[in-house]
């Protein structure tokens, strides 16, 4: 310019410097578990005046447990923006993300990753041998999984059992905060080997075999009667008496004795120990002295008479 008179220049062009700062432009979001992040990730180059710096390389690490997927590295576009359209965490959890360019970084904001739908169930705490009607101990334990080995709570698990009797305490429990359902009172009333199946929907997982065992003899039977019998001849069959437990399981291992109500002398009455099928039996039994008897078995203060 000259007093009133001007000129114009050819036009030019300035380019941005060299990148000067990072910025997340679009943060990271709650997430599921092996989700793609949504809306995408972006970060910002620019240079020190603030201008966007495109063909600038830009990769993504992560603060936290798990990988991180779709964080190698992109260069920005003609807006100086880096998007990262497909990351993903396998981990659930608070994370942060850092961008790093050359020595310049910036960190995100956290964001929560949150486990992935059941995926599976696995025994924590196996069943373990128990008395019949006991509960068993320490409690079984069955935990809730995604694909990724996340826990997951809130998932109802039930409890069947194969094997002969009634599962008592298997009815529907959630899993708690840490993916865990515990069944703290489930007992079994007859004997023998068991197995447990825990079913969430269509999810299954069984346990390992465990072993019930008799309770305390509660009564006792004649399964076989005294028969009419010549004086000092040993009766025949001979006089068997079975204790049961309180649910009707056979015990084996009680000692039973048998004592007589009517005149004379009862031989081979003493104490015998129930077999393997919870049966002692008296295979030399026999009466001095003619008459009408009725025997008693007795094993502590348990008593059962003969008809």
């Amino acid at each position: 310019t000259s007093g009133l008179l001007t000129a114009t220049s050819s036009a030019f062009t300035v380019s941005p410097a060299a990148v000067a700062s990072l910025a997340f432009t679009t943060q990271p979001s709650a997430v599921v578990a092996g989700v793609a992040i949504a809306p995408s990730v972006k970060v910002t180059a620019t240079d020190a005046f603030g201008n966007v710096v495109p063909g600038v390389s830009v990769a993504l690490t992560m603060t936290g447990t798990g990988t991180l997927t779709g964080g190698a590295a992109v260069v920005t576009d003609t807006t100086g923006v880096a998007t990262f359209a497909a990351l993903s965490v396998n981990l659930a959890g608070s994370k942060t993300l850092t961008a790093t360019s050359g020595l310049l970084t910036a960190t995100s904001s956290a964001f929560t990753v949150s486990h992935a739908a059941t995926a599976s169930l696995a025994f924590t705490t196996q069943p373990s041998a128990v008395v019949a009607g006991v509960a068993i101990a320490p409690s079984v334990k069955v935990t809730a999984k995604d694909t990724f080995g996340n826990t997951v709570p809130g998932v109802s698990v039930a409890l069947t059992m194969t094997g002969t009797g009634t599962l008592t305490g298997g009815a529907a429990l959630t899993t708690d905060t840490t993916g865990v359902a515990t069944f703290a009172a489930l007992s079994v009333n007859l004997i023998g080997s068991k197995t447990l199946t825990a079913t969430s929907g269509l999810l299954t997982a069984t346990s390992t075999a465990f072993t019930v065992s008799h309770a305390a003899a509660s009564s006792l039977a004649f399964t076989t009667q005294p028969s009419a019998v010549v004086a000092g001849v040993a009766i025949a069959p001979s006089v068997k008496v079975k204790a049961n437990d309180a649910f009707g399981n056979v015990v084996p291992g009680a000692s039973i004795a048998l004592t007589m109500t009517g005149t004379g002398t009862l031989t081979g009455g003493a104490a015998v120990t129930t077999d393997t099928t919870g049966v002692a039996t008296f295979a030399a039994l026999s009466v001095n002295l003619v008459g009408s008897k009725t025997l008693t078995a007795t094993s502590g203060v348990l008593t059962a008479t003969s008809s």
